[in-house]
Formats: C-alpha cells, sequence, structure tokens
C-alpha cells in the first residue's frame, strides 16, 4: 500500500482499516455540492442493500463477476448461463444483486438449475444477448457497491445517478431521503478490477472525522479481501449537477460519469450509524 505524503493524517487512519485502499493525490477542484432544491429532488429510484461483504469481496466470487460481465448473460436456451455464483448461498446472494442492478422490474432469468431471479433497476438491460460495453461495466459497479452491507441490516436506500434507469416509478416516493451517505464508482469488470468510494455530504456533516470510517465499514464489513479503495469525503473527488448526479474523478486517474450516490431516510441513517448525529 502506497500513500501520498500530502494526505491527511484522518485519511490515513481510515485506509488503514481495510486491504486494498490506496490514495493517489487529491485533486485540485473540491467543489461542494449544492444543499438545496432541485438536488434534494424526490424522483431517485429505490431499493433495498444487505448484501454481504464478506460474501461479495471472495476472489473466487470476483472472477465470477468478471466472467459473466465477458459475454451475454442468458445461453442459447434463454437459460441463465453457469456460473459458479450458483453453487453457494452467498454466491446465489450475490447474482440476485446483479440481476437487480442489471435488469429491469419486467424481467425474470432462470437457471438451467431452476433458480430464479428477478430484474429491478434496468442499468444493463441488454446484457442478456451480448457482452458488458465499458459503459454498463461502470454502471454495474456503482450499483453493485452501493448495495453492500458489513453493517448487518437490510435497509432501503435511494439512488442517484444520471442513467435514465436511475428515475423513479410511477408512486415511488423518495422524498423523506434527504440524508446524502456515500457515492461508489468504478470498474469491477476489469482485468485489475478498480472500485472506489466516498463519503457524502449529510454523512460527514453527523459524523465528522468519522464518516469514512463508517462508510468504510459498510462497504468492507469484515471481509479480509475488500478491493474497495476510499477516497474521503466526496466534496475532493465528485461534482453535481443541478439535479444531484454525481460525476467523480480518481486522483490521477480518470473521471467516471457512471457514479451513483446513495441517499439514506433519517430513521434509517439513525439505525445504521447510531453514533452520528442527524439534526
Amino acid at each position: 500500500m502506497s500513500l501520498s505524503r500530502n494526505v491527511p493524517a484522518k485519511l490515513f487512519s481510515v485506509c488503514m482499516l481495510a486491504s486494498g485502499c490506496l490514495m493517489q493525490g487529491e485533486p485540485a477542484d473540491t467543489q461542494l455540492p449544492p444543499l438545496s432544491r432541485p438536488y434534494l429532488r424526490a424522483d431517485w429510484p429505490l431499493s433495498t442493500n444487505g448484501m454481504n461483504p464478506v460474501d461479495f469481496w471472495v476472489p473466487a466470487n470476483q472472477a465470477a463477476l468478471r466472467s459473466l460481465g465477458a459475454a451475454a448473460l442468458l445461453d442459447n436456451g434463454k437459460n441463465l448461463v453457469a456460473t459458479s455464483l450458483l453453487n453457494t448461498d452467498g454466491g446465489r446472494s450475490i447474482l440476485g444483486y446483479i440481476i437487480r442492478c442489471a435488469l429491469d422490474d419486467n424481467t425474470t432469468v432462470k437457471s438451467a438449475g431452476g433458480a430464479t431471479f428477478g430484474g429491478d433497476i434496468g442499468l444493463a438491460s441488454a446484457w442478456t444477448s451480448r457482452a458488458l460495453t465499458t459503459s454498463e461495466q461502470r454502471w454495474m459497479t456503482a450499483c453493485l457497491l452501493d448495495h453492500l452491507n458489513g453493517l448487518g441490516q437490510n435497509v432501503s436506500i435511494a439512488l442517484v445517478g444520471n442513467n435514465p434507469a436511475l428515475i423513479a416509478d410511477p408512486g415511488e416516493d423518495a422524498q423523506g431521503y434527504t440524508i446524502s451517505e456515500m457515492t461508489a464508482f468504478g470498474n469491477l469488470f476489469l482485468g485489475s478490477p478498480k472500485a472506489y468510494i466516498c463519503a457524502d455530504l449529510g454523512i460527514n456533516l453527523a459524523c465528522g472525522g468519522a464518516a469514512s470510517t463508517h462508510t468504510l465499514k459498510r462497504i468492507c464489513g469484515l471481509s479480509p479481501t475488500c478491493g474497495a479503495t476510499h477516497l474521503g469525503l466526496c466534496a475532493l473527488a465528485c461534482s453535481h449537477d443541478a439535479a444531484g448526479n454525481p460525476t467523480c474523478t480518481v486522483p490521477l486517474g480518470p473521471t467516471y460519469a457512471e457514479a451513483i450516490s446513495t441517499r439514506l431516510e433519517e430513521t434509517v441513517a439513525v439505525s445504521l450509524y447510531p453514533l452520528c448525529s442527524f439534526l
């Protein structure tokens, strides 16, 4: 693990909590996201996170994820292609979140053995017939990272990002999701996978210097092989458009328009982060 000489001490201490954490310097432009409407809009899609980091970060499961992304998700018989993720409970849980992020809520797929998985968000609907594009790989990475929960709770989240799939279904009301939690981006489908997270403004205000520690725990949990890099505060890595959609840049690295932020209801935020103060 290498660290820039300019990394603040409190960010250094956060990085020491997880394997794979690498700080590569800080961007010069530090734009804070706006606080007023339309940033706190109510047309975000809702989902539920609860994927176990211990299962997700297993190297064999990460390899299976990359393999899935390299070809069509369905075989000629319109069944889910063979994958080692079907062989364990943890793998099937991951597969459920993969299908949830990739396909829309009108799509259900089955494995040859009869296991059924339902779509929801629809970030990569064409994956059923071809390999993922680079942009789809990035959207899927952000979505999967946002659905990790190493805090031992399954909670409802609102997803915010500049993708047509991230628009609420009719009747879906996200108005109460006012706590900005974290933003995720990267590409887990590369030969050298990249996964980045940062702590958003709401968690930063509530948790102070411990914000990065809390978000890192949510993404990594008890996994000894966590592959996420924590970049500290999102204000150092991400900018937002008028609708609140993030675009994030890795220090000395690429820019990701395919970034997804999470928003929480206040009651959920209090239960997940009991040591923080949500006013």
